[in-house]
Parts: C-alpha cells; sequence; structure tokens
C-alpha cells in the first residue's frame, strides 16, 4: 500500500483525507494489519494516477473461456 501512495507522491496525512479516512487506517493498511475494501483500492490507483486494470490478473488468467458442459456430465456429477 505503502508503494501506491508513494507513487502518487503522497504523505500519509494527504492521502488520508483524499480518501476520506484516517491517518491510522492508511498506517493499518500500510502494516498489513487490516487491507482496504475494493472500491477504496481502485480510488487509490486513481488518485495516484496508476491504471486499475492493473490490479486484474493478466494473461491466460485474464482470458474469457467458454466452458462446454453436456448434460450427462452434470448427472454424473451428482451420483453418489
Amino acid at each position: 500500500m505503502q508503494q501506491i501512495r508513494l507513487a502518487g507522491n503522497y504523505n500519509v496525512s494527504r492521502f488520508a483525507k483524499k480518501l476520506g479516512v484516517s491517518k491510522q487506517t492508511i498506517y493499518n493498511w500500510e502494516s498489513g494489519e487490516t487491507s482496504p475494501d475494493t472500491s477504496l483500492l481502485i480510488k487509490m490507483y486513481i488518485v495516484c494516477g496508476l491504471n486499475p486494470k492493473s490490479l486484474l490478473p493478466q494473461g491466460k488468467l485474464g482470458e474469457k473461456k467458454q466452458c462446454k458442459l453436456k448434460v450427462k456430465d452434470v448427472d454424473k456429477a451428482r451420483i453418489p
């Protein structure tokens, strides 16, 4: 978390004010004691001029794949 804040050239006070949280919250995030929710994490990236899309998996993990499942496969899965 500190790397994100420093990428935006923010000190703890300014960063906390910009995100609408306390300085203690920032310290907790940076120490790993707590974690921001997804919306605040995205806001952090935007505030610091970073692309929030970089949070998403890249390459094969991020590709959409179709999964074809036949009805008979589902029926077999239910049989104990």
